[in-house]
């Protein structure tokens, strides 16, 4: 829900008509702004004046193999959704990209771009783990091509679209698991919840533990008739203070169900309900588990824009910090605390393996959201303190920026501009985006 202008927007077709774009208006010092399909949540991809780029044309995808190894060529523009299709029909199937976000109209250059990372994360690391190159538009008009090994490589994740245009990369596949099992474990007990992905979180063959508190249940079951995909899912009972989402996968039906069947017992043995679990082996079915978590993101976007549309200055207010796990109880309770204090709506959700969810902020009017920014930024002050990963998946943008700059460790901000010095001398790319 964050707006902006531009004098001019341009949707190229081809890579040579970006370059001219980018050339002109290097020579007319004219800030060109890059978006995706403008998934993100901190306003990274809204231009505040000059030239808007919308790279939704440039998607072309190709599937090669080399050495017995499957890779795919992608264009920036390609929207995520639209990559798995390609590699399910070219590989028939047998091959994967298990790193993509929940989030499937996002584009690949966004997902770069921002970090975001895929609920398989706990497995399988992140997407920066699995492109062998990227090719990028400089700064001074001229195309490079950076390599895995290069040390300027790394530098355009995260990124945030502040140093120069990223037009293609080249990605690894995997072979496919034979057998991909959802499960939807569901807790009367708040402890249990806690306990049982401390447990989990241990074991090797898990793919995916992904966590919904109470609230986060109660808005989806709000809003699940509008969502194509989730409509038909049997209601949560009211009774249920908790959901972790876990993803199976393995080579053998055998191997799965033994460590379903595990998991199954060790539910049980907490003394939850085992008939509170849902247990799925098809891929559609299993997709739509997963657009049951999505469906988190989702409904706080809804929620969020019913306020914003009695009062523009409201905008989504989520914490995007990655805390070790020690104690999951002991990190949830204290964010209830705190937002106790306000009394504000809220819910909280994601990642529940390696590093912590996400806090959703729910503010019914600009008072609360005033407090809101409060809280959130007592929350990323303390995270920056602790040496927490902050801004990591969702980035800083525009809509964050006040957090990160009053926040961030010295050092921190000084690389961050030392970066966009080095990158972007001339601050042509994204204007206004993490730093003024």
């Amino acid at each position: 829900k964050y707006t902006g202008q531009a004098d001019i927007l341009y949707t190229p077709e081809c890579v040579e008509e970006l370059q001219d774009i980018v050339k002109n208006a290097i020579q007319q010092n004219q800030p060109i702004t890059i978006h995706g399909s403008l998934t993100g949540i901190t306003g990274a991809a809204i231009p505040i004046k000059g030239i808007a780029i919308d790279m939704k044309k440039l998607n072309a995808v190709s599937i090669f193999e080399n050495q017995g190894i499957y890779y795919a060529q992608v264009q920036a523009g390609t929207i995520a959704e639209e990559l798995e299709k390609t590699i399910r029909h070219k590989t028939a199937n047998t091959y994967f990209l298990p790193v993509l976000p929940t989030e499937k109209t996002a584009t690949m250059g966004g997902i770069v771009a921002t970090g975001a990372r895929s609920i398989h994360a706990l497995r399988y690391g992140q997407l920066q783990d699995y492109v062998e190159e990227i090719t990028v538009l400089m700064a001074d008009g001229t195309i490079h091509v950076f390599e895995k090994q290069q040390k300027d490589f790394i530098k355009w994740f995260h990124s945030e679209g502040m140093y120069g245009i990223i037009i293609s990369m080249k990605i690894r596949l995997l072979k496919k698991p034979e057998c991909i099992w959802g499960l939807l474990f569901q807790f009367e007990n708040e402890t249990n919840t806690a306990n049982f992905a401390a447990y989990m979180a241990q074991k090797q063959p898990i793919t995916a533990i992904e966590y919904m508190d109470k609230n986060t249940i109660a808005l989806i079951e709000k809003y699940k008739k509008n969502i194509n995909r989730i409509y038909e899912l049997p209601d949560i009972e009211e009774n249920i203070k908790s959901i972790l989402y876990v993803e199976l996968f393995a080579d053998t039906e055998d191997e799965v169900a033994q460590q379903a069947e595990e998991l199954l017992d060790t539910f049980t043995e907490l003394g939850e309900d085992p008939e509170k679990v849902w247990a799925v082996c098809t891929e559609e079915e299993v997709e739509r588990l997963r657009a049951y978590r999505h469906a988190s993101s989702e409904c706080v976007n809804m929620e969020i824009g019913c306020v914003h549309a009695q009062d523009e200055r409201i905008c989504k207010m989520s914490l995007d910090v990655q805390k070790i796990l020690d104690n999951r109880e002991q990190l949830l309770q204290q964010y209830r605390n705190d937002i106790a204090k306000y009394g504000l709506a809220y819910c909280i959700f994601g990642h529940f393996g390696k590093d912590g969810p996400y806090v959703n902020l729910l503010p019914k009017n600009y008072e609360q959201y005033q407090q809101c920014e409060a809280l959130m930024q007592s929350w990323i002050k303390q995270s920056y303190a602790q040496c927490a990963a902050v801004f990591q998946e969702h980035g800083v943008g525009k809509l964050k920026k006040s957090f990160f700059m009053e926040n961030a460790l010295e050092h921190i901000i000084c690389s961050a501009k030392e970066e966009k010095q080095y990158m972007d001398a001339q601050g042509i790319f994204n204007p206004s985006n993490k730093m003024d």
